[in-house]
């Protein structure tokens, strides 16, 4: 029992596990997030052709990117590609925005899991480049491995705003809107 009572009061005095803590507050991780400026160089696109992943070039146009992280191993991350699939649709006629559906790093994976789950889901999946990320490097500096995640960016990649977990019935399109009257 003192055994228990010793460790119970170990955590309160040192707390949560940053991992813990961020699955248990998204509202920390959206304010933890705002503002940092991201490097998207760590991304890689498919190559058919080669069938590969090599690395990708960025759009420079875009004044705003929406960088959606996910997995195919996530049942909220798979659940919600139709709705992904309808923003993508409705916006792809506004070049001032990209997509970006980026699958997670996974050290076990040389990406074949991400291109056989988006071939064999091709009708649900947004149209567009498939990109997974280079290494764990993003995820490191995000301070997060929450899935989904999506993050509004404007044209020098800072972050403006932060969506934690599914979208759900959040208006990514009113926050596009939003972000798009106040950068032009």
């Amino acid at each position: 029992m003192r055994v228990v009572l010793c460790l119970v009061g170990l955590l309160a005095f040192f707390g949560p596990s940053p991992a813990r803590a961020i699955h248990e507050n998204p509202a920390l991780i959206e304010s933890e997030l705002l503002h940092r400026r991201l490097k998207l160089d760590g991304l890689l696109a498919w190559n058919a052709a080669r069938k590969r992943f090599d690395g990708w070039s960025e759009n420079p146009s875009a004044k705003i990117t929406v960088l959606h992280l996910w997995s195919p191993h996530c049942g909220p991350c798979v659940a919600e590609l139709p709705l992904l699939q309808r923003l993508f649709a409705a916006w792809r006629s506004e070049p001032a925005v990209r997509f970006l559906l980026v699958a997670d790093f996974s050290e076990d994976s040389d990406g074949s899991d991400v291109v056989s789950f988006v071939d064999s889901h091709r009708a649900q999946f947004p149209a567009g480049p498939i990109l997974r990320l280079r290494d764990s490097s993003l995820r490191e500096v995000l301070g997060t491995s929450v899935q989904p995640l999506t993050l509004l960016l404007d044209e020098k990649q800072v972050v403006r705003q932060v969506f934690v977990g599914p979208l759900g019935g959040r208006s990514l399109g009113s926050a596009l809107q939003r972000l798009l009257a106040t950068l032009r």
